[in-house]
């Protein structure tokens, strides 16, 4: 049993022959889409770190230290 070659123009022919299906279906699926879109609730979540770091060089950290003073 051989395989039947589909050429672009008989596909071309089949999406003009179920345009009227395919918009059906794209529209339902957009006004899904919207509604359960606006009619669920939101939910909102955030997390942060903070981190400080001294921007001070190794040669003050030294100097400071040696003077027994904090940077």
């Amino acid at each position: 049993m051989e395989m039947e070659e589909m050429d672009l123009i008989e596909y071309w022919h089949i999406i003009v022959k179920r345009r009227r299906l395919i918009g059906i279906v794209f529209v339902v699926t957009i006004i899904a889409a919207a509604l359960f879109s606006f009619l669920s609730d939101p939910v909102y979540e955030a997390t942060t770190t903070l981190m400080v770091r001294d921007q001070g060089s190794a040669a003050q950290m030294m100097l400071f230290d040696s003077m027994g003073g904090t940077v």
